[in-house]
């Protein structure tokens, strides 16, 4: 359905912090249970809502930490992080495997393109990639510098609003502004 743009997305404000939180906690005992891989999350507060498709970002996280609970060896972990930089809404994924190979790197979205150690059919990432970009979105892919994979997600949001005085300059006392 993304490639003939028929993907339905239901768009709607989304506090994407407490999506992130409700995905780290609902596959924690899974990643302990089947590979003693510690999952957590960290977010910043406060973020604002912004309008996601909600189920589809949902996708998106189980997907991502999914890939980081299988490529994470016993006693790693794998960290979901969330924060509001200048002008983006910014999703982390990061583990404490082995990283992806330089090789692997600049295909990694690539349709059916599975590299030499992901042991999938080479599609999760490829709608990862779809989804988010179908929400106005962008999705990197890198080796942490400790060690590890990291995909992040970037979501444009309208700049942060500080709210101002009004200036004594605004009216003269006395005159009548008409709107």
């Amino acid at each position: 359905r993304a490639d003939v743009g028929k993907l339905a997305l239901r768009m709607s404000p989304t506090d994407v912090g407490a999506l992130c939180t409700r995905v780290a906690a609902a596959l924690a005992p899974y990643a302990w249970e089947a590979g003693r891989v510690t999952v957590g999350a960290q977010i910043a507060d406060p973020l604002p809502p912004i309008a996601l498709d909600p189920q589809r970002m949902e996708q998106i996280l189980h997907n991502l930490v999914g890939n980081a609970i299988r490529h994470t060896p016993p006693g790693g972990v794998v960290l979901v992080t969330a924060e509001r930089t200048q002008d983006a809404l910014s999703v982390t994924v990061r583990d404490t495997g082995s990283g992806i190979l330089p090789a692997d790197l600049t295909h990694i979205f690539d349709r059916f393109y599975g590299g030499e150690a992901s042991g999938g059919a080479g599609l999760g990432l490829t709608l990862v990639a779809e989804w988010t970009a179908a929400m106005g979105g962008t999705v990197a892919a890198a080796n942490a510098p400790e060690g590890g994979a990291c995909f992040s997600l970037h979501f444009p949001t309208p700049p942060a609003v500080t709210p101002r005085a009004p200036s004594a300059a605004c009216h003269t006392p006395g005159r009548r502004r008409s709107r």
